[in-house]
């Protein structure tokens, strides 16, 4: 699927603030795993100190232009996951959803209010976590990322819900689409 950027929100696309935006094809790209070669320390650090400047709560690798599987959810507490898996999910929870490297669209997607994930920390260690409610949604986000889907094409998006926003004070944009196919409905979780 392929938006139109409305012309008022075109200066938010500029590639500022180190947040790789749409239309960057790494953003369409399945991820590597990370290895024992890469140097993961600096990749989170600039993860880190890229998504504090954004104000944001979760980033993936290629959102900074790393094709590699690590994920960073900072919501009251932080997590780091490299080679993220879902290991198990149940239950459902709708959120309007944004996207640092899509300013400005919002929208509707089902994702899973529970989620456990399998990884690594980043001192190499295999890690398991659990998470609920919107550090769920967070984490499922980041990993649709790292397997090059966007929030909008997510098969559970709610395709009546995305509307464009700059501000909670601004008037909400319909979303217009490229291309005549219409987002999937939302399918039970």
């Amino acid at each position: 699927m392929d938006i139109k950027i409305p012309e008022t929100y075109s200066s938010l696309f500029r590639d500022i603030n180190g947040v790789v935006k749409y239309h960057n094809i790494i953003l369409r790209t399945l991820s590597n795993n990370v290895s024992s070669e890469d140097n993961v320390d600096a990749i989170i650090s600039k993860m880190e100190e890229i998504l504090k400047k954004a104000n944001g709560i979760g980033l993936a690798a290629p959102q900074i232009g790393i094709n590699k599987r690590i994920i960073l959810i900072n919501l009251g507490k932080k997590h780091i996951v490299i080679n993220p898996v879902i290991l198990e999910k149940n239950g459902t929870y709708i959120s309007d959803e944004g996207c640092l490297s899509i300013p400005g669209l919002w929208g509707k997607v089902n994702r899973h209010k529970n989620v456990i994930l399998g990884g690594m920390s980043p001192s190499g260690k295999e890690i398991t976590i659990n998470l609920e409610n919107m550090s769920a949604v967070v984490a499922q986000h980041e990993i649709d990322h790292l397997n090059g889907i966007l929030f909008f094409d997510n098969e559970t998006a709610i395709s009546d819900s995305f509307y464009w926003q700059k501000d909670r004070d601004s008037e909400p944009l319909d979303i217009e689409y490229l291309d005549t196919q219409q987002f999937p409905q939302s399918a039970e979780m």
